[in-house]
């Protein structure tokens, strides 16, 4: 009887397993980028959420600072699902830019 083979190479090592799918050191550059951006677009989600919610100062501030708190985890999540760091870094840039107009309009408009 005849066996058949549908590998090509015998010798073939299997490949190191990743770290859920990632390199060592991609995993620490992702983790440096979720620190440093959770941090940034945490402020800014704050500071221009108190701006534009139409509530009183005070209402507006607590609730801009308590909607704030979900910001990290949001990064964190798309920081780890998205594979393409230039695109998740061009998604972190759009956000604070959004994020930073209401606080330029303020600025200028007195």
């Amino acid at each position: 009887m005849v066996q058949v083979s549908l590998s090509s190479s015998k010798n073939k090592k299997p490949a190191p397993p990743d770290l859920l799918g990632y390199r060592p050191w991609g995993v620490a550059v992702r983790l440096f980028i979720v620190l440093l951006a959770s941090y940034i677009l945490s402020a800014l989600t704050a500071a221009s959420l108190s701006l534009v919610l139409p509530l009183p100062p005070a209402d507006a501030v607590l609730t801009a600072t308590m909607l704030a708190f979900f910001v990290p985890v949001i990064i964190t999540i798309s920081t780890f699902y998205i594979r393409n760091i230039q695109r998740l870094l061009t998604g972190i840039t759009l956000a604070a830019i959004c994020l930073i107009l209401p606080l330029l309009l303020k600025k200028i408009g007195g």
